[in-house]
């Protein structure tokens, strides 16, 4: 599978798409508490926050009593962490943000999943192969990554490996950007 996904990659990397400024625009700048949100100098690490969702709109009275900082010194210490990822603070930031944990971390490469997201999308969207591949219902891989494709795709599957990876190298984002990208597109919802 690691086979596959090198190959994916590496192909993906030859081949020439054209860049989409908007989705390199940094931080939305209409979102207030966005400084707020993490230390000046990582916000050119922060991936733009142009939908926000509020899935509990009251916090829950347990919550308020439990809110515990997260740990400034770890036992031993970890280099993937220190630099690949960045410490963010959704409480500061005025985020509907629903945990006791005070601060969170994301990882710095955003853009680099963002860009490995579409150019797979692309490939997947052209291959003939793929149009041949029926996931559910008559509906395609082909034409399922050409409806993901559509303006808003740094608000969908992006932002997963994002959160879920913090500690990702580059090449370990790129790998679990591939990844993540199969898992969606492939989960037959």
């Amino acid at each position: 599978m690691i086979g596959f996904i090198r190959n994916l990659l590496s192909y993906a990397n030859e081949t020439k798409f054209k860049r989409e400024n908007q989705f390199n625009a940094g931080p939305a700048p209409e979102f207030v508490g966005l400084k707020k949100l993490t230390a000046p100098h990582y916000l050119t690490y922060v991936a733009p926050i142009q939908y926000i969702h509020d899935p509990v709109p009251r916090m829950p009275s347990y919550l308020n009593q439990l809110q515990k900082k997260f740990p400034k010194r770890a036992p031993k210490r970890n280099d993937s962490i220190d630099l690949n990822s960045i410490e963010l603070d959704p409480f500061a930031a005025e985020l509907p943000y629903r945990s006791s944990l005070s601060h969170v971390r994301a990882n710095k490469y955003w853009k680099l999943n963002l860009s490995q997201t579409l150019k797979l999308l692309k490939l997947f969207a052209e291959d003939r192969c793929a149009a041949d591949v029926e996931v559910k219902n008559g509906i395609t891989l082909s034409k399922i990554a050409e409806k993901e494709l559509r303006p808003g795709i740094e608000h969908r599957i992006v932002p997963a490996t994002v959160h879920m990876f913090p500690g990702a190298s580059q090449e370990r984002t790129q790998h679990i950007s591939a990844l993540m990208l199969i898992y969606f597109i492939c989960d037959g919802q």
